[in-house]
């Protein structure tokens, strides 16, 4: 950045390609140039690590090179954590006043007032080093740096002129350009470093070392912590602590080694069962015997005994009394017929 303090809050250890030095780890401090003094802060403790040959503006860190692009004067510049500097070449035409500018992926988004370039910095593309795109703003707010937010793409400062702290966001797509009044607490004057990490925007304020945690998603939650020192008239940039390589996956557990089979020992012959015996016969059923039966003996009937025959001759009294009788029907006889004439 011109004139200010810039830091990038980036994760991973970063190895650069072009230069042995480049393998210098980035320890998560902040590096200013002060002048030309490349200066290491340590938390509340300074080092100077080298001096560069020229000003450098416009810091923006590589990851994956660990190395911080820059402008000194008409060149592009790289310097690593250890302060060593490469010339890289002419700026492209219009870049080099610029004074603004951010690293994300492999592309170095600088500005110049109203116009925003895009440069490529992947060593390894054809067109590396070169504008691959260039967008008009459609104002010029006053900042001193600003750092793309992964979320949405935009990119985000803070324009601390006019006596009011605003938060800038602008689409380098469209180049539009729109602010959000910041609470009072968050002082005016220039932010020379700014940073986003997990949709924070973290702002330092030149004049007082005061950096400030805006969350992007409600701005007026700031807060701010003191970084012990006043950054005037430098330019600096930051690199986060390399983050360890992800750990190698663990082994995958040893398949269970087959449990030996145990030796059969062969099954002992079944004892013979013992003969089986024929069940008993079923001893016959006792046959009932029959009771006697008591034949009682009946009293044989009489001997048929034949009817007397009657006598041939009647009994005196029979023959006595028929003899009686005859004379008298004979008399009624008469005596009937008698009665039936008259």
């Amino acid at each position: 950045m011109g004139t200010g303090l810039v830091f990038l809050m980036l994760a991973g250890l970063a190895v650069g390609p072009t230069s042995a030095v480049a393998a210098a780890s980035c320890s998560g401090d902040y590096y200013l140039v002060r002048g030309t003094a490349f200066i290491k802060v340590d938390g509340g403790s300074r080092s100077t690590v080298a001096h560069l040959p020229g000003l450098v503006n416009a810091l923006g860190y590589a990851r994956d090179q660990g190395l911080f692009y820059g402008i000194s004067g008409s060149r592009i510049v790289t310097v690593d954590p250890s302060g060593h500097l490469v010339n890289r070449g002419p700026a492209p035409q219009g870049l080099q006043s610029a004074y603004v500018g951010t690293v994300a992926g492999h592309s170095w988004y600088l500005r110049r007032t109203y116009d925003l370039f895009v440069v490529e910095v992947d060593p390894q593309a054809p067109g590396y080093l070169s504008v691959t795109r260039r967008v008009q703003l459609q104002s010029n707010p006053s900042l001193g740096d600003w750092d793309r937010n992964p979320g949405d793409g935009d990119l985000y400062g803070v324009d601390g002129s006019g006596g009011t702290a605003k938060l800038t966001r602008v689409d380098p797509g469209s180049g539009a350009v729109t602010t959000t009044p910041l609470p009072s607490s968050v002082w005016h004057g220039t932010y020379g470093a700014v940073a986003i990490d997990n949709g924070v925007l973290h702002a330092l304020l030149n004049q007082t070392g005061r950096l400030y945690h805006i969350p992007l998603s409600n701005p007026t939650a700031v807060t701010w912590t003191d970084i012990g020192f006043f950054p005037v008239n430098s330019d600096a940039a930051r690199c986060l602590p390399a983050s360890p390589p992800p750990p190698p996956p663990p082994p995958p557990p040893p398949s269970p080694s087959p449990s030996p089979s145990p030796s059969r020992s062969p099954a002992p012959a079944p004892a013979p069962l013992p003969p089986r015996a024929d069940p008993p016969a079923p001893s016959p059923s006792p046959k009932p015997t029959p009771s006697p039966v008591r034949l009682e003996k009946s009293t044989p009937p009489p001997a048929f005994r034949p009817l007397p025959k009657p006598s041939p001759k009647l009994p005196v009294t029979l023959t006595f009394l028929t003899a009686a009788l005859i004379p008298a029907i004979i008399a009624a006889g008469r005596g009937a017929v008698r009665i039936r004439r008259r």
